[in-house]
């Protein structure tokens, strides 16, 4: 039998944990259908146009499957302009992104495609049973704003050496 490593039994244990949590995104959120399209449009859009291998890849999908996985790439893509804009205070910007996707949250000045993603983020959680400590366990992998991209790089790289492969995601915490 094999035996698991440390760092395979945390993420174990991290997954179980988010299991446990409730799977509703958004209990009182009613969309139109007309909304509900356009936002999932939009997530469309920001897929085709940041990574058009990706998008071939999900376009491949059963059109349920692709609607939710272009929404979770949008998701993680609005996440990451987030933590780089060059003005104000990436950590509270990310902070009230993660509080309005994962609680549902109030926007304050969300623009419209932000708004589009996270409507469709939350049908997507709705409709196949994401479970929210997944969607915490996932948007705290947002949290290093100070960090250059060759920074983050190179310590990833350290960090996955020495047996922690999933940075990232909470389990170096």
């Amino acid at each position: 039998m094999l035996q698991a490593q440390l760092w395979e039994r945390h993420l174990l244990d991290l997954a179980t944990q988010a299991l446990d949590s409730d799977t509703t995104a958004h209990p009182n959120a009613q969309h139109e259908t007309g909304e509900l399209e356009f936002a999932y449009q939009q997530c469309e859009d920001i897929t085709r146009e940041h990574s058009k291998t990706f998008y071939m890849a999900s376009s491949l999908l059963p059109l349920p499957k692709r609607r939710a996985t272009q929404a979770l790439y949008a998701f993680c893509r609005v996440s990451d302009d987030i933590v780089d804009r060059p003005t104000g205070s990436p950590a509270e910007a990310l902070e009230s992104w993660r509080s309005q996707v994962v609680n549902g949250a109030q926007a304050h000045a969300e623009n419209l495609a932000e708004q589009a993603v996270r409507m469709a983020w939350a049908d997507a959680r709705r409709g196949f049973g994401i479970p929210r400590g997944y969607v915490e366990q996932l948007s705290r992998g947002f949290a290093l704003p100070s960090l250059t991209d060759w920074q983050r790089t190179v310590l990833t790289r350290a960090l996955r050496f020495v047996g922690y492969p999933y940075v990232w995601t909470g389990v170096s915490e």
